[in-house]
């Protein structure tokens, strides 16, 4: 659980993970997280931002400390050495405990992983994308020991609503996926239906009532999951807020050195790689589409909204559309 705490005039960032079956105390032991600890130096609000509540039986650790975000914890001057620019005061953007942060580092956007399989991913993402076809921001380095990227930060801001620029969305999934690139990450649509089966089992523990629903649903989705379909460069996690528009004054997104040209895209450039792969040419368009779905009335109506400028934009409806559709709205309910 991620706390906001407010102490004073200052808000703090504390976690409290509970893992079943686990000897959390002996975790909190650890040579390593002692040392990560050591270092944090006063930058903690808490005496010690590394510690095991045994009434809670739970770890409680309060930011700049992550067990599994190394870089989290590295001073602005030590960032600055470790990437060869000059040292600033990082700024935390963006959080999922154990598993991703974002910061802001002078004219970079520096993204820390859990998981080296997804540093991996996401540099190799990262690179790609920048020799393809799209606007996006430039690499400006990886520290692999961290697991940490950073990239240029772009002088842009968030998009707006997801109907609004669907046409020239719909333009870019066409223009990537003609492009020669060659990811290394493959998504099937056998990965898209795991997905969504795992998140129907999740919903079923939540809300048994919808046992027979789901249980129907994903049987549908097995039995017309598609086969055969050419494979081709994708996004993998396309949707509205992966899109920045050029100019504005978001503090988020600041010019940095190494601007690229957001002609190509309309004005538009699109980041977060992290899951860029080859899959069937109707994933990025159904994602994109689905993200609009927020569990409230009219939803349907919203897609449907989406997807016709959407589609014109990209120049045609792809093949398999309305199941992978069907399987990325239930993979975010």
């Amino acid at each position: 659980v991620h706390y906001r705490v407010a102490i004073g005039d200052d808000e703090h960032d504390a976690v409290v993970a509970g893992v079943a079956g686990v000897d959390l105390a002996a975790s909190a032991r650890r040579p390593r997280y002692a040392e990560r600890a050591r270092r944090i130096d006063g930058r903690s609000p808490a005496p010690s931002p590394l510690a095991y509540d045994r009434e809670l039986g739970a770890i409680v650790t309060w930011l700049p400390f992550d067990p599994r975000l190394p870089a989290l914890g590295e001073s602005g001057e030590e960032l600055g050495a470790r990437l060869g620019v000059p040292d600033c005061e990082p700024v935390l953007v963006g959080y999922k405990p154990r598993g991703r942060a974002v910061m802001r580092y002078g004219s970079l956007v520096l993204k820390a992983y859990g998981r080296e399989r997804q540093f991996e991913a996401a540099l190799a993402g990262l690179e790609t994308a920048h020799r393809g076809p799209l606007p996006t921001a430039a690499p400006a380095g990886a520290v692999p020991e961290l697991r940490l990227t950073a990239q240029q930060a772009l002088p842009a801001r968030p998009a707006a609503a997801a109907a609004d620029i669907a046409g020239e969305a719909g333009a870019m999934v066409a223009a990537l996926q003609a492009a020669d690139l060659a990811p290394a990450l493959t998504s099937p649509p056998e990965r898209l239906l795991e997905a969504a089966a795992r998140k129907a089992a999740v919903l079923e523990a939540v809300i048994p009532d919808l046992a027979g629903r789901l249980e129907a649903l994903v049987a549908r989705l097995r039995k017309t999951m598609p086969a055969g379909l050419a494979l081709v460069p994708a996004h993998g996690d396309f949707h509205v807020d992966q899109l920045l528009v050029a100019g504005g004054d978001d503090s988020r997104f600041a010019a940095g050195a190494d601007e690229p040209s957001f002609a190509a895209g309309g004005g538009i450039a699109v980041v977060d790689f992290d899951q860029m792969c080859v899959a069937p040419a109707a994933l990025d368009l159904a994602t994109y589409a689905a993200d609009v779905v927020r569990g409230r009335p009219g939803d349907l109506e919203r897609v449907h909204a989406v997807l016709a400028p959407l589609l014109e934009g990209y120049g045609g409806r792809p093949e398999a559309l309305d199941w992978h559709l069907a399987a990325a709205v239930l993979g975010r309910a």
